[in-house]
């Protein structure tokens, strides 16, 4: 029998301590894993994008300050 769940891959994503917190907060509130608030915020980024309603991201890698 298929599977009727799309195939996934994994990614690493590095946040900052905050973002973390929010993150975990929106999770917790939410009663979600982390996980699934990441796909979701991704999920209506991507559909933004695609109906031309997001500016274009400024894609320059920002190094952190050490």
């Amino acid at each position: 029998m298929a599977s009727l769940r799309p195939k996934t891959r994994r990614i690493t994503v590095s946040l900052t301590e905050d973002e973390h917190g929010a993150l975990e907060g929106v999770a917790t509130r939410e009663d979600v894993s982390l996980s699934w608030v990441v796909r979701r915020a991704l999920q209506e980024y991507l559909e933004r994008q695609a109906a031309g309603e997001q500016r274009e991201l400024a894609l320059t890698q920002q190094r952190s300050l050490r």
